[in-house]
C-alpha cells in the first residue's frame, strides 16, 4: 500500500475507520488477485453487524422470549430459576474444585449437602416445573457449545469434555466481583484469542445472576463467532499474499533465556563452571506481552490460536491493526454517555418511530438507489430493481409481523442471515444490566420511581402502534435494498457480495469513522450525513491516475439535475408563483409540482443529490427576477451546499447548526425559528409592552398547549393581560412537545389541530394536515399570507432602520442608494398602521370568543385580519416591482 494521503486520513477519522483494509483489498484486486468472499475481510466486516444482529434476534425470539413467557405463565421468576440452577449444579462443581484444590471446599458457594437438601425440600410439582425449565436452559447451553465448535472457537473434544464434567452446568459469577466487571468479553475489536471458557477455581462468595450470565454467554459467543469470521478472512488474505514489509503469519518475536532443566534437583550454587553440574539450560521463547501488542491480531481456526503480526515500522499497517483491534477510538466518558442517550432518543423518535419518515425515506431511497446503481455491477438494471420494490416491501412487512410467506419472505430471511440490513443490538455493561432487562421482559419492574419510568417506557415501546410504526419504517428502509439483492444474485453475484452491494446502495449506517462514536454522541445524524456524502462521491466521481473527476454516471446525473432545476424554476414562474413561493426550504429538498390556484404537491428529492437541481434553479430564478438581489442569491447557493453536506446540522446559518442535538430545541426557541426557517412563535411587537404568551397563540396551536400556556402564565404571577415570570406561547409548547415526542407527537398534534379547525370552522394550513401535509402546500392560505406579512413587515423595518442610520450620519448619497435598493422601506408607516389595525381586530376577536359570539362572526373577523395582511403584501410586491424597474432605469 502507498502511504496514506490526506483524503484517506480524513476518511479514516470521519467516515470509514477501515479505509486501509478497503485499500488493501483494492490494491490486491488491481494487481490481478482474485479474492474469495471468505478471505475478503472488508466484505466480512461490512456484513458482520447485520449477521450479529440477526443471530442475536433469532436467539431472543426463538429461544429466550418463549422461555420467559412460559416462566411468567408458570409463576417462576428469574430469581427462582437462578437459585434452582445454582443448587442443581453445586455438587458437581464442588467435586471438581476440591479435586484441583483440596483446601477449597464448597467452591460453588454452597455446600453439597445444603444444595441437595434444597432440591429435596421442593414440593414435587414445583420441582417438576423447575426441572422442566432447567432442561430448556440446558438446551441453550448445548446450543452455545455447538456454536463454538461450528465457528472454530473450540474443539469438539473440549466441548464434549465440558458436557461430561458438568452435565448440569450453570455459570457461577460472584457478587460484587465477576458480575460487575465491565466489558462484553468478546475481545478487543476483531482480535479473537484464548480459550472459550475460563477455568473455574472456586469461591465462597454468593452467586448472582445465573440465568442472565448464561444468556450473555450465548450472546457473547454469537458476537465472538462473527468477529472470528472477519479475522479468519484476514488470516487467509495474509497467508495467500505474504509480504514481510506489511505482515507476517504465526511468526512471533522470540528471545533466548536461561531456565531450569525440568526434573533436575537444585544442588550447590547456581554458578555454571567446570566444577558444578549444569542444572540450567538456554531456551527460546515468545517475548512476554506479545499477545497484547497493538500490531498483533489473533484468530481461531479449529479451536487453535493463529495470529497476524503487522510490521510496526509500516505506518499504514499499524493504523490498520489498531482499527481492527478498536484501539483508534476513544471510549465515551460519563458526560458523553448521558448525552448519547438523549441523542439516540431524538434520532429514534424522528426516524424509527416516526410514521411519516418511512414513506419519505422510501421515496428518497428509491431515487438514491436508482442513481447509485450506475456505480455498481447492476448499472443499467434500474428498471429491473425498481419494479420489485413493492413486492419486496410486502414480503418484508409480512415477515416482520410474524407471517413470513412466499419467495420474498424467504429472500428477506436469507438477506438478514447474510448481514445485508443495518444491524443494531442492545449492549449491556454487565450481567446485572442484562438481568434487569430480562426481568422487564417478564413484567417485573420492581418498585420506586425508576421502576415506574421503566414500566412506562416499556409499555410505550412495546405498544401495538409503536411496534407497527417500527416494522413499517424498517420495511420501507430495506425494500429497495432487498430488490437490489435479488437482482444482484440473478446477475451471478455471490450472496455475500450481493448483500454488501445492497447494504451500501444507499447509506450503510454501520460504517463509521474512528471519531464517529464521540461526535455521534452529540449530533444525531452525523454518521448518516457522513456516509451519505461518501456514497454520493462514489457515484459522481472517479479517481484515475490520481486525478479526480466526474465519472460517466456523474456527468449524466449532473447534467440531468441541472436541467431539472432550471425546468423547476420555469414551471413555478409560469404558474404565477413568486420568488418566495413556495418557501425556500420546500423548494430546496423537493420537486414542486403546481396544481393551480397557488396550490402544489411535493416529491422529496434524494438528499445530497438535491443540491444539483438547486444550483440551476436558483440561477434561473435570479435571471427571471431581472438579476435582482445578487448577494441573497449567492448566499442561497452557498447555503444549499453547506446545509446538505454539513454533518453536524442542517439549520443554515444558525446557532442550531453548532449546538448538540439534545440542545437544539432550546436553541431553536431562543432563535424563534425551526430548522426550516419558519418562526415558531409570534413575538411581542414591543419589548416595552409585553403580552402573555397565550395571547400570542397562532391559530394552529393545540388545545392542550393553550391550556398549558395559560396555566404557566397564571402560576408564575401573570393574568389575562400581564405576562408572568414564565409565560411561553402555546406554539413554543407545541414545538417542544413535537421535538421530545418526535414524529408521533407532531402527527398527533396535527390531528388535534385538524379536529379543532373542523369544529371551529377555522382554516387549517396545508402543512398541518396529518400525513398529507408533508406532500401538499398552499401559498394562498391564511398561514402563508400571515408568514409573508410578518416577513415583509420585518424587512420594511430593517431597511428603514438602515436608511435612518445613514441619514443621521450625514451619508445622504448612501441613504438614497439604500432606498433605491430596498424600496420596501417606503412602507414602514403602512406596516405600522397594518400592525396596529391587526392588533385591535385580534383584541376584538378575543372579546367575541369570550362572550360567545357566533362562529360565523368570528370567521368574518379572521377574514378581515387576513385582508389587511393581503393588502399589505400586495403593496410590498408592487413596491418591489417598481423598485426593480427604477434600478434598471438607473443602470
Amino acid at each position: 500500500l502507498p502511504e496514506s494521503g490526506f483524503l484517506d486520513d480524513f476518511i479514516h477519522k470521519l467516515q470509514d475507520k477501515f479505509v486501509d483494509l478497503k485499500r488493501l483489498v483494492q490494491t490486491l484486486e488491481a494487481a490481478g488477485k482474485r479474492i474469495a468472499d471468505a478471505m475478503n475481510p472488508y466484505l466480512q466486516e461490512a456484513l458482520y453487524h447485520g449477521r450479529t444482529a440477526k443471530q442475536t434476534a433469532d436467539f431472543s425470539n426463538k429461544e429466550l422470549k418463549p422461555l420467559l413467557n412460559r416462566m411468567r405463565i408458570a409463576g417462576v421468576s428469574i430469581r427462582d430459576l437462578d437459585e434452582f440452577l445454582w443448587m442443581r449444579h453445586a455438587p458437581e462443581r464442588n467435586r471438581e474444585i476440591e479435586r484441583i484444590d483440596p483446601e477449597m471446599k464448597d467452591g460453588s458457594g454452597v455446600s453439597t449437602e445444603d444444595a441437595e437438601a434444597y432440591v429435596k425440600a421442593l414440593a414435587p410439582r414445583r420441582r417438576a416445573i423447575l426441572e422442566a425449565f432447567a432442561r430448556d436452559v440446558d438446551a441453550i447451553t448445548k446450543g452455545t457449545r455447538e456454536l463454538l465448535v461450528r465457528e472454530g472457537l473450540a474443539t469438539r473434544e473440549t466441548v464434549d469434555g465440558w458436557a461430561k464434567k458438568y452435565p448440569n452446568y450453570a455459570p457461577l459469577k460472584r457478587e460484587d466481583m465477576d458480575d460487575l466487571m465491565q466489558g462484553n468479553g468478546t475481545g478487543p475489536g476483531f482480535s479473537v484469542r484464548g480459550p472459550a471458557s475460563k477455568r473455574a477455581v472456586g469461591s465462597r462468595r454468593k452467586v448472582v445472576n445465573v440465568f442472565s450470565n448464561l444468556v450473555m454467554e450465548r450472546e457473547r459467543v454469537i458476537t465472538r463467532a462473527a468477529k472470528n469470521r472477519v479475522s479468519n478472512a484476514l488470516l487467509g488474505l495474509a497467508i495467500t499474499n505474504p509480504n514481510p514489509d506489511f505482515w507476517r503469519v504465526d511468526q512471533a518475536p522470540t528471545e533466548r533465556v536461561v531456565v531450569p532443566i525440568p526434573g533436575a534437583k537444585r544442588e550447590g550454587p547456581d554458578l555454571i563452571d567446570d566444577d558444578t553440574p549444569r542444572r540450567e539450560q538456554v531456551v527460546r521463547r515468545v517475548k512476554p506481552g506479545f499477545s497484547q501488542q497493538p500490531n498483533v491480531i489473533f484468530t481461531k481456526v479449529g479451536g487453535k490460536d493463529h495470529y497476524i503480526v503487522f510490521n510496526p515500522r509500516n505506518e499504514r499497517a499499524m493504523r490498520l491493526a489498531q482499527a481492527l483491534k478498536n484501539l483508534d477510538a476513544d471510549s465515551l466518558g460519563q458526560a458523553l454517555s448521558l448525552a448519547a442517550k438523549g441523542t439516540r432518543w431524538f434520532a429514534s423518535v424522528n426516524t424509527q418511530y416516526n410514521p411519516i419518515f418511512g414513506i419519505v425515506n422510501l421515496i428518497r431511497d428509491v431515487q438514491t438507489a436508482a442513481l447509485n446503481l450506475e456505480s455498481t455491477p447492476l448499472k443499467g438494471k434500474q428498471v429491473e430493481v425498481m419494479k420489485h420494490v413493492g413486492a419486496a416491501a410486502k414480503g418484508i412487512f409480512s415477515a416482520l409481523r410474524g407471517k413470513p410467506s412466499g419467495k420474498w419472505g424467504a429472500l428477506w430471511e436469507e438477506f438478514q442471515n447474510e448481514g445485508g440490513p443495518t444491524g443494531y443490538r442492545d449492549m449491556f455493561a454487565n450481567a446485572e444490566d442484562r438481568a434487569e432487562r430480562l426481568r422487564r421482559e417478564m413484567g417485573d419492574f420492581g418498585s420506586g420511581g425508576k421502576a415506574k419510568f421503566d414500566a412506562l417506557s416499556d409499555t410505550v415501546r412495546k405498544s401495538a402502534l409503536m411496534r407497527w410504526i417500527s416494522d413499517y419504517n424498517e420495511t420501507l428502509e430495506n425494500a429497495a435494498r432487498l430488490a437490489a439483492y435479488r437482482a444482484a444474485k440473478d446477475a451471478g453475484m455471490s450472496r455475500a457480495k450481493a448483500a454488501m452491494l445492497a447494504k451500501e446502495l444507499t447509506v450503510n449506517f454501520n460504517r463509521k469513522g474512528a471519531a464517529t462514536l464521540q461526535i455521534g454522541a452529540l449530533y444525531a445524524f452525523f454518521n448518516a450525513s457522513a456516509q451519505g456524502t461518501a456514497r454520493i462521491a462514489q457515484t459522481l466521481f472517479t479517481n484515475e491516475g490520481g486525478k479526480i473527476g466526474l465519472s460517466p454516471a456523474g456527468r449524466k446525473i449532473v447534467s440531468g439535475g441541472l436541467l431539472l432545476g432550471a425546468m423547476q424554476a420555469l414551471l413555478l414562474s409560469a404558474a404565477g408563483f413568486g420568488d418566495d413561493e413556495p418557501p425556500d426550504f420546500v423548494k430546496e429538498k423537493n420537486l414542486v409540482i403546481p396544481t393551480g390556484d397557488g396550490k402544489y404537491v411535493t416529491i422529496p428529492m434524494p438528499l445530497g443529490f438535491h443540491v444539483i437541481p438547486n444550483l440551476s434553479r436558483i440561477a434561473m430564478e435570479f435571471a427571471l427576477s431581472g438579476f435582482e438581489k445578487p448577494a441573497q442569491r449567492a448566499a442561497q447557493l452557498l447555503g444549499v451546499g453547506a446545509e446538505a453536506f454539513n454533518p453536524i446540522g442542517n439549520s443554515g446559518l444558525s446557532i442550531q447548526t453548532l449546538t448538540p442535538t439534545i440542545i437544539d430545541p432550546l436553541a431553536a426557541l431562543a432563535e424563534n425559528r425551526d430548522f426550516t426557517g419558519r418562526s415558531i412563535a409570534r413575538r411581542d411587537f414591543s419589548s416595552l409592552d409585553p403580552t402573555p404568551g397565550h395571547a400570542r397563540a397562532k391559530d394552529t396551536a393545540t388545545p392542550w398547549a393553550i391550556l398549558a400556556s395559560q396555566a404557566l402564565n397564571y402560576v408564575s404571577g401573570g393574568n389575562e393581560f400581564r405576562p408572568g415570570a414564565f409565560s411561553p406561547t402555546p406554539d413554543q409548547i407545541d414545538y417542544l412537545i413535537g421535538q421530545l415526542t418526535g414524529g408521533v407527537g407532531r402527527e398527533a398534534g396535527k390531528a388535534a389541530q385538524t379536529v379543532s379547525a373542523w369544529a371551529t370552522g377555522e382554516e387549517l394550513p396545508a402543512h398541518k394536515i396529518p400525513g398529507l401535509g408533508r406532500f401538499y402546500g398552499d401559498t394562498t392560505g391564511t398561514t402563508a399570507i400571515s408568514n409573508r406579512f410578518y416577513d415583509n413587515v420585518k424587512e420594511a423595518n430593517l431597511a428603514w432602520a438602515t436608511i435612518e442610520g445613514l441619514r443621521k450620519q450625514g451619508r445622504l448619497a448612501e441613504a438614497r442608494e439604500s432606498l433605491r435598493e430596498h424600496p420596501i422601506s417606503r412602507l414602514r408607516l403602512a406596516a405600522s398602521r397594518s400592525q396596529s389595525s391587526i392588533n385591535n381586530m385580534r383584541a376584538l376577536r378575543k372579546q367575541m370568543e369570550t362572550h360567545g359570539a357566533p362562529r360565523e362572526k368570528i370567521r368574518e373577523m379572521d377574514e378581515r385580519i387576513t385582508q389587511v395582511m393581503r393588502r399589505f403584501n400586495d403593496l410590498a410586491e408592487r413596491q418591489e416591482g417598481a423598485g426593480g424597474a427604477r434600478r434598471k432605469l438607473a443602470r
